[in-house]
């Protein structure tokens, strides 16, 4: 299909190995915990404080977000 698009002749093997290892990268299947990661990220973000981060929350909101954007709710 991509080969009746683009003409891969006039490049050399080490390029065209170069291409094919991109586009087979879109060929292969990632598995992932989508929970696992955000649980991650929220960590990460909140670090010492993730244990009081609904309080975190409330405070990210009071100080800078209702200011700023009083519509949010």
């Amino acid at each position: 299909m991509l080969k009746s698009i683009v003409n891969f002749d006039y490049l050399t093997y080490k390029d065209r190995d170069e291409m094919e290892e991109i586009f087979s990268q879109y060929l292969k299947k990632h598995p992932f915990d989508i929970e696992k990661l955000r649980d991650q990220r929220m960590r990460h973000h909140f670090a010492e404080r993730y244990d009081f981060r609904r309080n975190m929350v409330d405070w990210d909101y009071q100080m800078a977000i209702s200011k700023m954007a009083p519509h949010v709710n």
